[in-house]
């Protein structure tokens, strides 16, 4: 597997700092209006984000599934469109980023997904604008957090991108070889398992809002290179998106064997830690799995669908990616391990592709370009340097494992 080009997105939240009363209603509340159900529901995956279609008041609207969400949210771009109840409560929400902001609680009256009606969902306000300038057509207007989910049981299927909804687990397909594990989630909260990494063990949060694989703190590798040195690359620029801004800073990649499920053993895992990193386990681990989530009993189940194999780590100098606010390709980031001769500073705009202009595109048309490319292994892009012209050429190198 090849780490993504720009960056993990993380948009898990954490409640804190507030009435524990109020909190616990708006987080506890809410209900099915269906007794009996089962449904399929049809989801895009996005950058490695599971994207689905809510419907609020007669009205579509794009929402993340994201099991490390502990509240649903909603952006404030839709807030005049649907009907909305105070909670009479506000609090402070810190992202897997470390990032708080406070926000307002309110009460859903009916959110539908598919045939399903989710009854007064607890729901908080924040402002996903910053996000924009990265998915294009793509945005959202909100998250699907676990306080929903757990008035259902829930089924993803990565292979087909299909989600199923039941009040009856025994609906759904479980292999009897499928790994599972108790979430010790209780009445609200995400759900975490242990994961061992070489030789270090800690509990990691089951979380389907971030893009990765496996991500933590610096301090995780430097408790490893106590014992042995970790070989890795470091990458400076955007690095994520949490679920209250954009992280800028530097981060490092180690491929690790993984242990966790029964004893579950995996090879050379993409690892990812960052200075205010969190302890999570994401999309790109999740999608060799189906996965089941029954909140109520406290256990998930994974249900592997293909070989897990050991990544390669094959990258170019430079990070760049499209802002679709400005309509322009900019370097988000460079390796400190593959630099370039001369250095480009982050926030230069690139106007050429291997001889394609890029510099003129609309919304739609760069969009277009993006997710249609397909780039050689080495190729040229010309930018703007302090109002020059300069040509760069990028070859792609693999990094890990360190080839001898």
């Amino acid at each position: 597997m090849k780490k993504k080009l720009l960056l993990l997105i993380l948009a898990s939240c954490f409640l804190v700092n507030c009435s524990a009363l109020k909190r616990l209603k708006t987080v506890t509340q809410g209900e099915v209006k269906q007794d009996q159900y089962f449904e399929e529901i049809p989801f895009r995956y996005v950058k490695n984000q599971i994207i689905l279609d809510v419907y609020i008041d007669g009205k579509n609207y794009p929402f993340i599934f994201d099991t490390g969400n502990d509240l649903t949210m909603i952006d404030y771009s839709i807030i005049e469109s649907i009907n909305l109840k105070s909670n009479n409560v506000n609090g402070d929400i810190s992202d897997s980023n470390g990032i708080s902001k406070e926000s307002t609680y309110y009460t859903i009256a009916d959110l539908k997904i598919g045939n399903i009606n989710f009854l007064n969902t607890g729901a908080y306000t924040s402002d996903l604008s910053y996000s924009y300038q990265f998915l294009g057509k793509d945005n959202y207007v909100g998250i699907i957090g676990s306080n929903l989910m757990r008035k259902a049981k829930w089924q993803i299927d990565y292979k087909n991108k299909i989600l199923r909804i039941t009040n009856n687990i025994d609906a759904f397909h479980i292999s009897p070889n499928a790994y599972h594990f108790n979430t010790k989630s209780g009445k609200h909260g995400d759900a975490k398992l242990k994961l061992k990494l070489n030789t270090f063990e800690d509990l990691f949060t089951f979380d389907t809002g971030s893009s990765g694989n496996i991500s933590t703190k610096i301090a995780t590798l430097n408790t490893l290179n106590t014992l042995n040195t970790i070989p890795n690359i470091s990458k400076t620029g955007v690095n994520s998106i949490g679920a209250n801004g954009i992280l800028t800073s530097t981060d490092y990649s180690a491929l690790l064997d993984l242990e966790l499920l029964d004893n579950l053993k995996i090879k050379d895992q993409l690892v990812t830690f960052s200075e205010n990193g969190s302890n999570l386990i994401g999309n790109t681990f999740f999608e060799h799995f189906t996965v089941t989530l029954d909140w109520s009993n406290e256990v998930f189940y994974l249900d592997q669908n293909e070989p897990i194999k050991a990544n390669i780590i094959s990258e170019y100098q430079l990070i760049f990616h499209p802002n679709y606010l400005t309509n322009k390709i900019i370097i988000y980031g460079y390796k400190n391990d593959y630099p370039l001769e001369n250095p480009i500073e982050i926030g230069t705009q690139i106007l050429t592709i291997n001889g394609v202009n890029v510099s003129g595109l609309n919304t739609e048309a760069l969009y277009n370009y993006w997710t249609k490319k397909d780039l050689p292994d080495t190729f040229s892009i010309e930018v703007e340097d302090h109002e020059n012209r300069r040509s760069i050429t990028l070859t792609k190198k693999q990094l890990l494992p360190m080839q001898q």
